[in-house]
């Protein structure tokens, strides 16, 4: 399943300008941008000695000393910058200058402080785990672009995709092990390389924010958002409203009888008639203007009673992945399912389906730990944004978005292949982004269109291999492991796979589902094969008990497949709808890391 577009906008102001105050003896809570996975820092401790403190307590300041620290840090917006080096991955601009940014002083000694080895954050963690601050700029924020940051640990550097900064302590400073390192990604430092980080502290908080940012018309005063400076000599600039094309693409006429017709000038003459099927709407989002080196597109397909604006942005207004793989420099492509949304509805083909009730939408996808006890994950769920219930205005938003579908799977399974491999056809190399229902039919147009398609990410696909699961039942189904139709298996599984020979495997704990797998030797799916793959699944979904059946399925039938099961890699509380839950482009940024590499 998946959700249309909820919002007029996919722009949310993320907070309002701030005071400074002078002669404060205490420093309040570090506040960082609206980052997800990002942490608050615990405050700095009194210079009054406890055996409570979390942190190893600084040698006391003289009240000079600290009235002279603080009124610099009200009245300047930034420091002069010390050195900084690059300790990992230098990266050179077209114009062959190396991207840098600097990072002040204060900021430098809020990192080492921070960062050292010998402090906890916390009374109930024993061991530091932050190593450095992470900036990220995504599309959205009062102005278009906002700053993203987080503290993190060592082992969350990339060691191929991010460049890592380390400022030096000023002469003055206060002894610490700790380092003041930031780490970006290239996409992030091409948009901020000249820029400052700095550390300010204000009435209602303390913070880092990005300062004197050379391709910035305009920053918001909470200094977490900015406007982008577009000029020829600029490698990227990305506008929030991207350039947009719409097309109808047809696939095939086919002869009807007259009693699926509506038309009586039709009945009234013709037996039968022709009639256009399986047609889909397509929205083209690109960046303008594009990059000179711009990424493969990426066609996004989204699950049962869904439409494409569901990718554009969340229930409760937040910037979608559409959003965030324009502000990558990718073209998207969303479109509506054939007989489904704003593409045509035969009504004499198979029959039309509509969601569930609003509470057994919110017990399966939006309020799933309130009814826990349906998998063993259920009661992990936490990051639906709002209550998941009637009457909250997110999930009223979204139940709305709910649009009729094909109860037939065949009917819908063959349509979608053929308009989407069409699709790929017209759009060329590219990227698949399918979720749910439609895993099937992103199989189905790899296996068609090999050679065109060179990666697809699937958002807990339809499965698991031969089988429905709770909470739809344990009945047979994809008579061919990954579809209802043939696919294109060495040797041959028969025209209804009847040369299909399967096995079943023990579930590999008590909170994980049996697997259905081939009989040795497995077919193998040869063209599928040529196509690397992710899977995705949430911590809380009722696909974590089965996606890694899949995954395994995949492995026996010759595809190169990588499974990132959230929960494992410190993603926690997503259902099955978590494009468009609280930490959405957190995960986003974690398929982005996987396209870049394919």
């Amino acid at each position: 399943m998946s959700r249309p577009l909820f919002s007029s906008t996919a722009i949310r102001r993320l907070s309002q300008p701030q005071t400074c105050r002078l002669f404060s003896t205490s420093r309040p809570a570090l506040r960082l941008s609206a980052f997800p996975g990002g942490e608050v820092v615990p405050r700095r401790p009194s210079t009054v000695a406890s055996s409570a403190a979390p942190f190893k307590l600084s040698a006391p300041q003289s009240s000079t000393s600290r009235y002279i620290r603080q009124r610099n840090a009200c009245f300047s917006s930034s420091s002069i910058r010390l050195a900084t080096k690059v300790t990992q991955n230098p990266r050179t601009g077209d114009d062959g200058q190396s991207l840098m940014i600097g990072i002040s002083p204060r900021a430098v000694e809020r990192l080492r402080d921070i960062t050292d080895p010998t402090s906890s954050p916390s009374a109930i963690k024993e061991e530091n785990p932050y190593h450095h601050l992470r900036i990220t700029v995504t599309s959205g924020g009062c102005h278009g672009f906002q700053y993203m940051m987080s503290l993190e640990g060592a082992c969350k550097i990339d060691p191929e995709e991010d460049t890592v900064f380390e400022g030096e302590a000023d002469e003055g400073a206060t002894e610490s092990a700790g380092e003041a390192k930031v780490v970006m990604d290239e996409p992030s430092l091409e948009l901020l390389h000249g820029s400052t980080v700095d550390y300010t502290t204000e009435l209602i908080g303390s913070q880092f924010k990005i300062v004197d940012n050379p391709r910035a018309t305009s920053n918001c005063g909470c200094g977490t958002s900015f406007d982008k400076r577009c000029g020829s000599k600029e490698a990227m600039c990305i506008l929030i409203v991207p350039s947009l094309g719409t097309l109808f693409l047809s696939v095939k006429f086919s002869t009807l009888a007259d009693d699926t017709r509506t038309s009586q000038q039709d009945n009234a003459t013709n037996s039968t008639s022709l009639a256009m099927i399986g047609q889909i709407y397509v929205e083209k989002l690109s960046p303008k203007p594009a990059p000179a080196n711009p990424p493969l597109p990426i066609i996004f397909i989204a699950g049962m009673a869904q439409t494409g604006t569901n990718f554009l942005d969340t229930p409760d207004g937040r910037p979608g992945w559409a959003s965030y793989f324009i502000s990558k420099g990718h073209t998207v492509y969303l479109s509506d399912q054939p007989e489904r949304g704003r593409s045509f509805w035969f009504s004499g083909q198979g029959s039309m389906g509509y969601v569930g009730s609003p509470n057994s939408v919110s017990d399966i996808f939006t309020d799933v730990a309130n009814n826990g006890n349906q998998w063993p994950q259920a009661k992990l769920h936490t990051q639906w944004p709002g209550t998941g219930r009637i009457g909250d205005s997110t999930f009223d938003a979204f139940y709305r978005s709910q649009v009729q579908f094909q109860t037939d799977n065949f009917i819908s399974e063959e349509q979608n292949a053929q308009a989407y491999s069409a699709l790929v056809d017209l759009v060329g190399d590219c990227y698949i982004i399918s979720h749910s229902q439609a895993g099937a039919y992103s199989w189905r147009v790899g296996d068609m269109r090999p050679d065109l398609v060179k990666g697809i990410v699937q958002l807990e696909p339809s499965g698991p291999p031969f089988t429905f699961r709770p909470p739809f039942g344990n009945d047979p189904a994809f008579a061919f492991g990954l579809t209802d139709l043939a696919i294109g298996y060495e040797p041959s599984a028969g025209k209804n796979a009847e040369n299909m020979e399967t096995t079943t495997e023990p579930a590999i704990d008590a909170d994980h589902d049996e697997c259905i797998m081939q009989k040795s030797p497995a077919k193998q799916l040869t063209n599928l094969a040529k196509i690397p793959e992710l899977v995705v699944t949430g911590e809380a979904s009722f696909h974590a008990p089965y996606d890694y059946c899949t995954v395994k399925y995949l492995k026996q039938v010759g595809v190169d497949v990588e499974h990132v099961d959230l929960g494992k890699e410190g993603i926690h509380g997503n259902g099955h709808m978590f494009f468009m839950e609280k930490n959405n482009l957190e995960i986003a940024d974690r398929v982005y890391k996987w396209l870049k590499k394919h």
